[in-house]
């Protein structure tokens, strides 16, 4: 974490803007309620930060599963630690759950969905597997 690591305060405090928080004594993940989220240690506080994601793209396929390739924008919600969004074209979300992954889906939290990705990241940019999308079965397309 320590090239992650900022001091944000002036202070010498280091907030951390990565998924390692073993150097950092506040954590930069935060849910919309300021709350801390993914990847905080027990004592850190949630810090405003240039890494929170308000909006998220999903994008690639043009024919399965076009339309949930679109725009999602961040809820008060949190599923498996992590935020919640929601589609700006469909009533669906973009979430994580537990054992499973980001997903997308109807109801937030419910590993129900058409469109997913097997990795633990705390937050969405920081995905790095291949996407599977339903079609009948799991397709993997990077």
């Amino acid at each position: 974490c320590s090239s992650l690591c900022i001091d944000v305060s002036g202070e010498g405090t280091p907030v951390c803007s990565g998924p390692a928080l073993d150097d950092c004594t506040a954590c930069a993940y935060r849910a919309a309620d300021g709350s801390c989220m993914a990847g905080c240690q027990p004592g850190q506080k949630a810090v405003p930060s240039e890494s929170d994601c308000q909006r998220v793209r999903i994008s690639g396929s043009q024919t399965v599963q076009a339309s949930r390739m679109t725009t999602y924008t961040l809820t008060d919600e949190v599923s498996n630690n992590r935020p919640v969004y929601r589609s700006d074209t469909r009533d669906e979300y973009f979430f994580h759950v537990n054992r499973v992954g980001w997903m997308v889906g109807p109801t937030a939290g419910a590993a129900q969905g058409f469109v997913y990705v097997g990795d633990g990241a705390p937050l969405p940019h920081l995905v790095e597997k291949d996407w599977q999308l339903w079609m009948g079965h799991w397709q993997t397309f990077p």
